[in-house]
């Protein structure tokens, strides 16, 4: 109990501890204020393909036909 005890008290005093302030550095603020900003893309970044609804098929002709060499 006092092993316990002696492990918590000093847990509870760091825990109760102010905290000190940050550095305020000219490295850390200046992208903060910074107003530069790029105007947002126009064009799209995916494209749409669309595709029919098909019944569902025999798969493994379907990856046999995709299998690195089986066009050769």
């Amino acid at each position: 109990m006092t092993l316990r005890l002696a492990a918590a008290v000093p847990l509870l005093l760091a825990g109760c501890a102010p905290l000190p302030d940050l550095p305020e550095s000219a490295a850390l603020l200046e992208p903060a204020l910074s107003r530069h900003t790029s105007p947002a893309p126009t064009d799209s970044i995916v494209t749409h393909q669309p595709r029919r609804i098909e019944a569902l098929a025999e798969w493994r002709s379907l990856n046999d036909a995709q299998r690195p060499g089986a066009g050769s």
